[in-house]
């Protein structure tokens, strides 16, 4: 169980909620496959990534109270050396995120401070290969898409997004213009209220 929210924290790995089939349905990671967790938690999609057999994640949680648990189930299952956890938000520029302000929905005494951001593209420039990214930044998902333009369109990894439709409804619409200039042009929408999924690949 985390520390700050632990019922949600068990949640997000059960097979009965909503989240858990729809992994089981698009979350279809292989081994030796590359992936990329934006908005980590306590790693449900990254720990099920691992245990798929994928050989590398990268998982961005910026909060610290929350990124010491998901270490702590990291280590718990002995994949520590397959993983690299990083302290920040996934934006589109360097700067400062105060998700006190962006994400008013969001358990207020679960966010400790402003978290530093920057994108995924001064990240992954190097990186070879990526095969999957999944985005779920509390209704910031457009903002990491764009600072991922130069990743998504050189490597086209699978890419799930999370909207917040109910912060902003039109989210799911600029994702996908988005997605699209990227080269992507498959796309399912999964309603998972109150919050609507992408599952894009290239075109």
């Amino acid at each position: 169980e985390g520390a700050v929210h632990p019922a949600y924290s068990l949640n997000t790995f059960s097979e009965t909620e909503d989240e858990g089939p729809f992994r089981e349905r698009f979350w279809k990671v292989q081994p030796g496959d590359v992936v990329v967790d934006a908005g980590a938690s306590y790693g449900a999609y990254t720990l099920t990534a691992l245990a798929a057999g994928a050989e590398l994640v990268w998982a961005f949680e910026p909060e610290p109270s929350v990124a010491v648990d998901l270490r702590r189930n990291l280590a718990a299952n002995g994949w520590q050396d397959r993983c690299v956890v990083l302290e920040q938000a996934l934006w589109d520029s360097r700067t400062e995120v105060d998700m006190h302000v962006f994400a008013p929905h969001w358990p207020q005494q679960t966010i400790t401070g402003v978290y530093p951001a920057g994108p995924l593209d001064d990240v992954c420039a190097l990186l070879p290969r990526l095969d999957w990214v999944k985005v779920d930044t509390e209704s910031s998902e457009a903002h990491v898409l764009r600072g991922a333009r130069e990743t998504l369109t050189r490597l086209k990894p699978v890419v799930i997004v999370e909207c917040h439709v109910f912060a902003d409804p039109t989210l799911t619409d600029q994702c996908r213009a988005l997605l699209q200039e990227c080269g992507y042009g498959h796309f399912e929408f999964v309603e998972r209220d109150p919050c609507e999924m992408i599952v894009a690949r290239k075109a």
